[in-house]
């Protein structure tokens, strides 16, 4: 499948961008959008622990990886980055 790009309104109004690729798992992931997180290199983390994803993954992935690392977001959920990013696998 080719790179797909999804821009969506999350709830509370913060806009986030995810370009995947995606072929039965994710090759690769770009989060973007204007939302915060801390630290903000932070976001390469996230990026890299969906490589290998399968859309049923992404959530739980998401999700443990702010925890693990006990990344801040602000504007945005682990809920709403998920939810964006299988949007962009279907």
């Amino acid at each position: 499948m080719p790179e797909r790009v999804v821009t969506e309104k999350v709830p509370g109004g913060k806009l986030l961008r995810i370009k995947v690729d995606y072929s039965g798992t994710i090759n690769s992931v770009k989060i973007t959008g204007d939302f915060f997180l801390h630290p903000e290199e932070a976001i390469n983390d996230i990026e890299k622990s969906l490589v290998g994803a399968k859309a049923d993954d992404v959530l739980g992935i998401v999700t443990r990886v702010v925890q693990e690392k006990g990344i801040e977001l602000i504007g945005v959920t682990p809920d709403s980055i998920a939810s964006v990013i299988r949007s962009a696998m279907q």
